[in-house]
């Protein structure tokens, strides 16, 4: 089923039918991995951590003594001192030293059932020297092996070899450090080599199965809404907090040119398209928290009051209620004080904002019982009275994907208009918050697109070209239990860079109307 007037496609979602794009593949992994830097440490990290536990858990220290020695025959003449006697030797001595027999003598002598230990040896090529060493967890043993092997090897290869005596070149002694403890090196070479490929392949497979709205086409598949702005992100660098600086507006020159100028621009096509419709009451929504709604609404009322209209911004997200702390205006009553307390009057609750110039009504915190509120059959008369006092009123209303407030409202609202972050939510998403508006009097005015990224070029928006700078607008998102569309503490204020005088490109520039 389609419905034109909400822009809602309520058929399943198409998947993604054109094939993989690899170059938008490669961007949305590039930005997934800088987004989430702190996965490619914490994963290094557990792997070094990883391989030290194992390293030192499994850990068993081995000893190991070692001689090296010439050997010559018995009458003390150098029977191998020849090409072709060394080789004979370098392929005897071995064989004679892995022998079932040999290692029986030498237990024998020993004293033991089992070596504790193991036995190499090494020829040099084309020579009579020989190196033999032993390996054992206990020094002691390894010497004692050691020397046993180089007393009863002759007699045992006197049937092979004949008549030979060893001539040992170095004294042997007992080894004082382990020969096989963990190398640092390795263990940090392979956890660092292994945590990042880790990472980088869950950032892939993110990247990969990654179904988020990035574009208008994206939004094509689930809605035929009309874009109506495109802000870019802003990214808030320290500076003092302040009663004007506690959101990002389109009225402050300490925000990005860019921000500004496509605030501006989607304050101009919402008024057009506000008056082509005859309407005046706009309520502003979107599928989930965190979208930056609050911030769109306030910055909406704000520059639809900049050619003198009077407009009226109304915390209607009875759930939270912040907008008054963003503002700094310190209001106290909003429709639902207004509602329980009789001898409170509308006008006295609005607080007029002299540098916005706009009118503000709302509360200073949760309701206890929101739906009891909205239900209430005074609040459009409420409003029917502001009708006639204001050109323009902003609502800013809870998540319609999460909560039934916003639909509530759209009984009695003339528009809405969608919120839409980038990369935030899924198309799934979209659809079920504009399946809440479905049958409710106020259509979808149409779509702001938020957070949209300054060199989005590889995505096909072509804002990173405007030279708007590096303030983005991302940190502002709505949020529930506190002030989530406010700045960071410490914010100063920023010097703009060169800036050429255009707006930001919203994605599919045919869905505009102006």
């Amino acid at each position: 089923m389609n419905d034109r007037r909400y822009g809602l496609d309520l058929s399943p979602v198409r998947d993604e039918e054109q094939g993989l794009d690899m170059a938008e593949l490669a961007s949305n992994y590039l930005r997934i991995a800088r987004r989430m830097w702190w996965l490619f440490l914490a994963c290094v990290a557990i792997g070094v951590g990883c391989l030290y536990v194992a390293s030192y858990v499994s850990y068993t220290p081995l000893y190991r003594s070692e001689a090296t020695f010439t050997i010559t025959s018995g009458d003390g003449s150098s029977l191998y001192s020849s090409v072709s006697s060394a080789s004979q030797l370098s392929k005897t001595f071995p064989y004679v030293l892995d022998s079932s027999y040999f290692r029986g003598v030498l237990e024998d002598a020993l004293g033991t059932d089992s070596l504790d230990g193991t036995i190499e040896a090494q020829t040099i090529d084309n020579s009579n020297m020989v190196t033999m060493w032993v390996d054992s967890a206990s020094p002691e043993n390894a010497r004692a092996i050691l020397e046993k092997a180089l007393e009863v090897y002759p007699e045992v290869s006197r049937f092979v070899l004949g008549n030979i005596a060893f001539n040992l070149i170095d004294e042997i002694s007992t080894p004082a450090t382990p020969v096989n403890e963990p190398s640092q090196s390795r263990i940090w070479g392979f956890g660092v080599m292994g945590g990042i490929c880790t990472a980088a392949l869950v950032v892939g497979l993110i990247a990969l199965f990654n179904n988020t709205i990035k574009t208008a086409e994206d939004l094509e598949s689930v809605s035929s809404m009309v874009c109506l702005g495109a802000l870019p992100e802003v990214r808030a660098k320290a500076r003092k907090r302040s009663a004007a600086s506690r959101y990002v507006s389109a009225l402050d020159k300490r925000v990005s040119h860019g921000f500004r100028e496509s605030a501006r621009a989607m304050g101009a096509r919402v008024r057009d398209a506000l008056s082509e419709r005859g309407a005046k009451v706009v309520l502003v929504t979107s599928s989930i928290a965190g979208e930056g709604k609050s911030t769109v609404a306030i910055n909406l009322a704000e520059q639809l009051a900049q050619d003198g209209s009077r407009v009226l911004l109304v915390d209607m997200d009875l759930r939270s209620q912040g907008d008054g702390a963003l503002l700094g205006c310190g209001a106290s009553h909003g429709p639902a004080e207004v509602l329980e307390d009789s001898g409170l009057g509308v006008d006295d609750c609005i607080v007029l904002l002299e540098e916005s110039g706009i009118g503000f009504w709302g509360g200073a915190g949760p309701v206890q019982n929101p739906v009891e509120v909205l239900s209430d059959e005074r609040l459009p008369s409420l409003f029917d009275g502001l009708r006639g006092q204001w050109d323009y009123i902003v609502l800013d209303a809870s998540p319609c994907g999460m909560f039934q407030d916003a639909a509530m409202l759209a009984n009695w609202v003339d528009e809405v208009l969608f919120v839409v972050r980038f990369d935030k939510v899924g198309r799934h998403n979209v659809q079920d918050a504009l399946s809440m508006l479905d049958g409710e009097r106020a259509s979808v005015l149409g779509y702001v697109l938020n957070g949209c990224p300054q060199t989005a070029g590889s995505y096909g928006y072509g804002y990173g070209r405007y030279g708007y700078g590096k303030y983005g607008y991302g940190s502002y998102g709505d949020g529930y239990g506190g002030l989530a569309d406010e700045v960071d503490e410490g914010v100063k204020p920023v010097v703009e860079p060169e800036i050429v005088e255009e707006e930001v490109v919203p994605p599919r520039g045919k869905h505009f109307r102006v």
